[in-house]
């Protein structure tokens, strides 16, 4: 892939990297694959639907920022990038995401997510820009 076209991809799907760990942003991803669920349902039955595990395949947070719909903090998710390519390979659906897919895929090496491996540490606190 050209650097280009990694730029690119990098703009529509950022990935934060602290401590050697990387992570995605869920909304990011939601927004990524043109879903038209509501994020907060679509991610709580995608974890349930492939058996996720917090803490190893996902950390949640409170976002304490500004909510521009006011009220409560938003509920965050930090992927690992195993679960964020897993997510993408069950969901992409029509060319354009399917080829944006393909292109996050190659962007990292690809490794399922191992569901009973050894745990990974994605404190929130440790993951800048989510």
């Amino acid at each position: 892939m050209q650097s280009k076209d990694m730029e690119n991809l990098n703009s529509l799907l950022p990935i934060s990297e602290n401590n050697g760990k990387k992570a995605v942003n869920a909304r990011a991803l939601h927004a990524f694959l043109r879903s038209k669920r509501d994020f907060s349902n679509w991610i709580k039955d995608r974890i349930d639907k492939y058996d996720f595990i917090e803490n190893q395949d996902y950390v949640v947070f409170n976002n304490f920022g500004e909510n521009p719909k006011g009220g409560r903090p938003q509920i965050e998710y930090a992927l690992t990038i195993g679960m964020a390519k897993e997510l993408s390979m069950v969901e992409g659906k029509d060319n354009a995401v399917k080829a944006l897919v393909r292109d996050f895929i190659e962007k990292e090496d690809y490794q399922p997510v191992r569901r009973k491996a050894e745990q990974v540490s994605l404190h929130p606190l440790q993951i800048s820009g989510l």
